[in-house]
């Protein structure tokens, strides 16, 4: 008879789950917080365990496991579309079957080892456990590779954006760029671009030019970021600030999206406009 170990099965379940979540919210570019992530991969977890006992009632496993996926889709993105929530769901799914594979595979493999070794004794599937969840770790990179956004390419020049920071909120259109693939440094958010005559308008004269910080609270002067960028000629820094909120609307539908917003100082406009958002951005997003 075999032994099921209900809390070796939840412990790989619930890393599984908030792996793949944590990877899904990452590509789509998500504002999702992590207790948001546990609480989704608690429930994923739980309900993995549920099913093992289910096998007789293949109808009520795939209604519990319909279920599960939307609302762990309600409980991660709380504010969103229904496209986003299925994008994500798809997204979600697809690393699920990844990650669930090399579990799979590295767990047969382990087996085989530990019966070679002979050890079977007691304790043997814990420490299984935790040498899987390392080896789900390193397959994050690999399967980052892998996963198919499913989104068509579009077709529009600029999308209209609201950008808040600390108090102030300003709206602007921004001109979409299929070259701005710039990251923040410091939590791999993409950059938006803002002219100066802009960030004006959005920060403190201070932070738009880079001086006298010292008059900024400590929580303000948190904010600040300098981003790299490299460019025809060389790499340049450009004074960044972290965006508490930034809401891009497109054919009606309005989505939020992790930005960090750059102003860049050179002269001129991106075309006519005072913001550049990168469009793979919101590919993810709608």
């Amino acid at each position: 008879m075999r032994t099921f170990y209900i809390d070796v099965y939840f412990l790989i379940n619930f890393t599984v789950d908030i792996l793949a979540l944590y990877v899904s919210v990452r590509v789509l570019h998500a504002p999702a917080k992590m207790h948001r992530l546990v609480i989704a991969a608690l429930l994923g977890a739980a309900v993995s365990v549920a099913d093992a006992f289910l096998y007789a009632l293949p109808l009520l496993r795939a209604l519990l496991f319909a279920a599960s996926l939307l609302f762990c889709s309600l409980i991660v993105m709380r504010a969103s579309g229904v496209r986003r929530r299925i994008k994500l769901i798809a997204v979600f799914f697809t690393v699920e079957l990844l990650l669930g594979g090399a579990v799979s595979f590295f767990y047969s493999a382990l087996d085989g080892v530990f019966v070679s070794l002979g050890l079977t004794g007691e304790g043997v599937e814990n420490r299984k456990a935790l040498i899987l969840a390392v080896l789900v770790l390193f397959s994050i990179g690999i399967i980052r590779l892998l996963i198919m956004i499913f989104t068509d390419i579009l077709g529009e020049k600029s999308v209209r954006v609201s950008i808040t920071v600390a108090d102030t909120t300003v709206e602007v259109e921004a001109m979409l760029d299929s070259g701005n693939l710039v990251k923040d440094p410091m939590n791999m958010h993409p950059v938006l671009f803002i002219k100066p005559t802009l960030a004006l308008r959005l920060v403190p004269r201070c932070v738009a030019e880079l001086n006298d910080l010292d008059l900024l609270d400590n929580d303000y002067r948190k904010r600040i970021r300098l981003i790299p960028v490299t460019r025809v000629g060389g790499t340049h820094v450009m004074t960044g600030v972290r965006a508490d909120k930034v809401v891009v609307t497109r054919g009606g539908v309005s989505e939020e999206i992790e930005f960090t917003v750059a102003i860049d100082k050179e002269g001129g406009t991106y075309g006519g406009y005072e913001a550049l958002l990168p469009i793979a951005v919101i590919r993810d997003a709608f």
